[in-house]
């Protein structure tokens, strides 16, 4: 098969999604052949990542682009999306979107020109944008920003060193300044500029799964494969803007973005609002005064009040003419200005007193987030309250009874005891959890603590996350049972690659398949030597005629092929009577450890908890269920309580 066939393969099924069994019938092909060429050109293309792969520009200062001009330094814009993928069953949780999707979360970093600089696929679904960055800066070949350069960022990134992200609580999205719309206030006029200039990761994203189909849709592949599949996708756009001057499916794709721009758009509005740091006109200053007292009324009593005060002002200031106005517009200035104070601040006032009166602080004793841990363990081993990523509604409710029995004195309510404890205990087994996922951590079962390999893994850890200093010596005495509840929820990004590591994954996979490929040269040449040897000494007999050759040759093809059935006839017995032993002692084995529960029941002695512990450890040890039975009654306990205080 020929280079072009192979890439026109590959193309054909990326930009199509299609499946094995049609490009079978379209190309005439094999299955494995077609499966094979389809992961030779996805390694060959992530190989050549060095040369596809953008390298960042800062915006110069003499820029005179309309969206960059303001972002001098700038290198680009990066963000996350999701592409929908198949895991297994065990993992769907972790992959699980917000939406209830299955899919992988992939942080893109692109140039102004909608080119990728630095692209991380295989993240679960489930972790936050701000994790898959952090994990990507701290890669030994991760994403570097050179300084003074920066990239812009959406909101739901940390506003830092090296990204610029826009202002909360503001107008942003290019769809709030379309119909005419304009900025107000020199916040809003700078998140209407970072959008615009942010928008080129979205358009990026979407020329990406508009040209594959395959990244659109849910694919057919493993996940392992589709991360791959990813990173040859962004690689192939990259070639393709490098090589065409017009990208053909931008064309198809134009949208009007609503930077603002063009006839009529308040531009020079818009330069004097961002140099001079205020309105320009008397109206703009009321419109933002009133604007900004509006956000500070929260009270529902005034909901109503403020909506028909709005729309008033908004009739109101349409008719009204500022040139023969201005001295009514002075007096009704001053007036509004005393009555918006007055409103904000018994607004102020009366919201903070009934926050005070609502919330109740109530601190937890060791007994209770012991009881309350033991609750959670029982919920999630019973089931019926456990989903993916969370619980199912209800669960407060029977934590609340549970703990109602086994602290009846306590108190506790599901909202907002229950509920706020469940919450930081997630959040600190969050942290130790992570913590523990990296390399130097330990933990210490015996002072429920991290541990380190040495106090450098400390420093460097404390560099990209300073909040988890508190953690060096302080103790979660529950980290393995909430494992047990939260563990399965829990984003790690084990199979989160750049594009360096699948080039030399691809490179040890390639040594190993010549590796096999010699291995079968070597005894196919060994057998054509036994082969050639044969014929010789067929040719030196004194009977040299074809016929005697071929009657030779045949004999010993059926000589052979009867020695081969009656070593597989023997082979055969030999497996069938292992198997048919390893059957019986696996049937054996499964009835023992059904009777395993029953039999902790009667041991009054163990606590529930134990129980439960004593059944996990015990189940994922099949010798010492064995152990367990082959023991008398009266020192299973005993053997029992060893296994628990076994590391």
């Amino acid at each position: 098969m020929d280079i072009e066939e192979q890439v026109t393969i590959f193309l054909h099924m990326i930009a199509h999604n299609i499946k094995n069994r049609v490009m079978i019938s379209n190309f005439h092909r094999s299955g494995e052949t077609i499966s094979r060429t389809f992961s030779r050109v996805c390694n060959a293309v992530i190989i050549l990542h060095s040369r596809l792969l953008k390298k960042p520009e800062a915006v110069p200062e003499n820029s005179t682009d309309h969206r960059w001009k303001w972002f001098k330094n700038c290198l680009g814009a990066l963000d996350g999306t999701y592409i929908q993928c198949l895991v297994p069953i065990g993992e769907r949780p972790r992959y699980r979107t917000r939406k209830g999707d299955i899919a992988t979360n992939v942080l893109g970093v692109c140039s102004q020109d909608m080119q990728f600089i630095f692209v991380l696929p295989g993240w679960e679904g489930s972790a936050a944008d701000g994790r898959v960055l952090r994990d990507a800066l701290d890669r030994p070949n991760g994403l570097r920003v050179a300084r003074p350069g920066y990239y812009l960022v959406d909101a739901g990134y940390t506003n830092g060193e090296g990204f610029l992200a826009p202002y909360r609580g503001q107008r942003y999205h290019l769809n709030d300044w379309s119909d005419g719309h304009q900025p107000t206030t020199p916040k809003e006029f700078y998140n209407m500029r970072h959008s615009s200039a942010r928008n080129v990761i979205e358009r990026c994203f979407g020329l990406l799964k508009g040209r594959w189909k395959i990244l659109k849709d849910n694919s057919f592949y493993p996940i392992d494969t589709k991360i791959r599949i990813i990173m040859a996708c962004c690689l192939l756009h990259n070639f393709i803007r490098q090589e065409l001057e017009d990208d053909p499916q931008e064309m198809e794709d134009v949208v009007d973005e609503g930077t603002g721009d063009g006839a009529g758009n308040g531009d020079g509005y818009g330069e004097e609002l961002f140099r001079a740091g205020y309105p320009a006109s008397f109206m703009q200053v009321l419109s933002c005064s009133m604007a900004n007292f509006m956000q500070v009324l929260s009270c529902k009593f005034y909901a109503s009040f403020r909506l028909f005060f709005l729309q008033f002002w908004a009739d109101f200031s349409a008719v009204l003419s500022f040139e023969f106005w201005a001295d009514f517009y002075a007096v009704l200035r001053s007036v509004l200005w005393l009555i918006l104070l007055c409103m904000a601040i018994f607004d102020a006032v009366f919201t903070a007193s009934m926050t005070s009166q609502n919330k109740t602080y109530r601190g937890w004793t060791k007994e209770e987030d012991a009881k309350l841990v033991e609750a959670l363990l029982t919920m999630v081993n019973v089931g019926g309250y456990k989903a993916d990523n969370g619980f199912r509604s209800g669960y407060l409710t029977h934590l609340e009874a549970t703990l109602k029995v086994s602290l009846p004195e306590s108190g506790l309510l599901g909202k907002p005891h229950i509920e706020s404890r469940i919450k930081t205990m997630k959040k600190d087994w969050q942290v130790v959890f992570d913590m523990l996922n990296t390399s130097g951590f330990g933990y210490d079962k015996e002072n429920n603590c991290v541990t380190t390999t040495s106090p450098g893994v400390w420093d460097a850890y404390l560099q990209s996350h300073k909040g988890t200093s508190k953690w060096k010596n302080k103790k979660l005495p529950h980290y393995e049972d909430l494992c047990i509840v939260f563990g399965k929820d829990r984003a790690q990004g084990n199979r989160a690659k750049v594009a360096t590591e699948m080039e030399e994954q691809v490179n040890i996979e390639e040594l190993e398949e010549d590796s096999h490929d010699s291995f079968d040269e070597a005894m196919e040449g060994s057998h054509t030597t036994r082969t050639t040897t044969s014929v010789q000494v067929e040719e030196v007999s004194s009977v040299p005629s074809k016929k005697r050759k071929s009657t030779s040759q045949t004999t010993s093809m059926v000589e052979s092929f009867n020695d081969a059935v009656m070593y597989f006839g023997e082979r055969l017995k030999e497996s069938s009577a292992e198997l048919s032993e390893g059957i019986k002692l696996e049937v054996e084995l499964n009835k023992k450890t059904a009777m395993l529960t029953l039999e902790l029941e009667k041991m009054t002695s163990l606590s529930q908890l134990e129980r439960f512990k004593a059944i996990r450890k015990m189940k994922s040890d099949h010798d010492s269920v064995l152990t367990f039975w082959d023991l008398k009654e009266e020192e299973r306990e005993d053997w029992v309580r060893f296994v628990m205080s076994e590391n």
